[in-house]
């Protein structure tokens, strides 16, 4: 459908968005794999437990016991590269807004209460996606829109001196930064807010030079990231090469066995590091001798 130049730009906006919410894979900039998202909203002990069956298996893989091991490697490679499935929320209702604009304190300012009308109630937009409203977009923890204002209206039990700004309302979540929205503008500018700003020096402790204005508008800043070209997510590609590169210990482990040991594993007389390993082996020419 052809857009009429004389539209209003909030309706050519919201068009453009519905239509890159729609893409799958371009509707944020940073989908979380199926490994990432089956560790997130775990608890502390559930962690350890598994990061103890992980060290159990690396040193069973060390002792030279592959039995089941390749195939569990294969798996979390496959699920460390596969960006996990997860939906666009339905759009929020107007009672919805109006319930978490109650619960926030403030009204929120009329572009994002159509984005949550008239796009979804969160889970596109810059990063990971904007965050919604409650039974929307959460972050990977499980909060929405109403559970980090809140949180973040605590943060002067941590120290008297940092009181939240009133109006900001945190919408992304940047991986602990936080980009916010200010709802006591009209337009809605876009503030970043980075702890790791906080660094104790100064009257307020670095509170104040934690908050980044980065756009004047919620408009804006849409437009920016939709006109941007695609995002790189290195974080997959990092994830991947990890997994694909095998410790020294473990080259040297099978490499100081006899060709009669490894036969006992069935592989062969030369090439087995790239039997054993596949690719991940690359060029190392220890499995030719």
């Amino acid at each position: 459908m052809t857009e009429s130049s004389s539209a209003d730009p909030q309706d050519r906006l919201i068009a453009r968005l519905r239509y890159r919410a729609g893409d799958i894979e371009r509707r944020i900039d940073h989908r979380p794999t199926e490994f990432s998202a089956s560790l997130s909203g775990l608890g502390a002990a559930e962690l350890f437990t598994r990061g103890r069956s992980a060290v159990r298996d690396l040193r069973r893989l060390r002792d030279g016991v592959v039995d089941g091991l390749l195939a569990t490697a294969d798996d979390i490679e496959r699920r460390m590269t596969t960006p996990a499935a997860r939906p666009l929320p339905e759009p929020a209702t107007a009672a919805a807004l109006d319930a978490a604009e109650a619960r926030l304190g403030v009204a929120l300012p009329p572009l994002l209460r159509r984005l949550y009308l008239e796009v979804a109630n969160g889970g596109f937009g810059p990063g990971s996606g904007i965050i919604g409203i409650r039974d929307g977009w959460t972050t990977d923890h499980g909060r929405s829109v109403e559970d980090l204002s809140e949180e973040m209206g605590d943060s002067t039990t941590e120290d008297p001196r940092w009181v939240w700004p009133a109006g900001l309302v945190p919408f992304v979540d940047h991986g602990g930064a936080f980009g916010c929205v200010d709802a006591s503008t009209a337009e809605g500018r876009i503030v970043d807010w980075d702890p790791d700003d906080l660094d104790g020096r100064g009257p307020d402790g670095g509170w104040s030079r934690s908050f980044h204005e980065v756009a004047p508008s919620l408009a804006a800043w849409l437009e920016r990231w939709l006109d941007a070209p695609a995002a790189v997510d290195e974080s997959a590609a990092l994830m991947a090469q990890a997994v694909a590169t095998i410790p020294e210990v473990t080259r040297q482990h099978w490499a100081s066995m006899t060709p009669e040991q490894r036969a006992g594993y069935g592989l062969p007389a030369t090439g087995w590091g790239s039997a054993l390993f596949g690719e991940a082996w690359g060029d190392d020419p220890r499995d030719q001798g």
